[in-house]
């Protein structure tokens, strides 16, 4: 009994620090609000927008035609059963799109084009080593375009010694090196 006692009390006790802790969170955060509101007179501004809000209301009836729109969108609605109509439409156009798929399985249909427009392309690929020719071609457009920055870059700290340029030129470097290697080990 003593034990289960105890275990009580720490619930408690944990309990009342969870509400300590909310407590403490609310009143941090409604100071930050009102150090927020002195600083940018948000209070004020609020009631401004509401007081405009307010005058452009009385002054256009907002409220009154919103209020009549909504009413003859309703009246409408009630007379020629939009909604009702619209939602059987939907319906009836998505049964007899399901219907001329069971019957035609055209889903059915496009999957295998697609799967085996997907094997003749690999099959392709092996045969004639597409892929792995492309990725030679675009390695070696790599290395050509790495050699003329680099020979311009060269060019330019001749002419011009200037560390941002450096610095832009061995980014480049290192940017096209990683995509070297990445190729490199896409090919193995």
């Amino acid at each position: 009994l003593p034990t289960k006692v105890a275990h009580q009390h720490l619930a408690m006790a944990k309990s009342l620090q969870d509400k300590k802790k909310q407590y403490d969170d609310a009143v941090a955060t409604a100071k930050r609000a009102k150090e927020l509101d002195e600083k940018y007179n948000i209070s004020d501004k609020s009631k401004q927008a509401a007081s405009k809000a307010k005058e452009l209301d009385e002054k256009y009836h907002i409220k009154e035609k919103i209020g009549s729109a909504i009413k003859g969108a309703k009246k409408y609605n009630e007379e020629h059963k939009v909604v009702e109509r619209s939602r059987d439409a939907a319906t009836t156009a998505a049964n007899n799109a399901r219907a001329y798929d069971e019957e035609h399985k055209v889903s059915e249909n496009a999957k295998h084009t697609a799967s085996d427009y997907y094997k003749k392309a690999k099959e392709y690929d092996e045969k004639h080593h597409v892929a792995e020719r492309a990725g030679k071609k675009l390695g070696a457009a790599m290395k050509f375009i790495s050699k003329q920055l680099e020979d311009h870059s060269k060019g330019k700290d001749d002419e011009k010694k200037t560390d941002g340029k450096a610095k832009a030129v061995e980014h480049r470097k290192k940017m096209l090196y990683r995509i070297h290697s990445r190729l490199d080990e896409q090919r193995v």
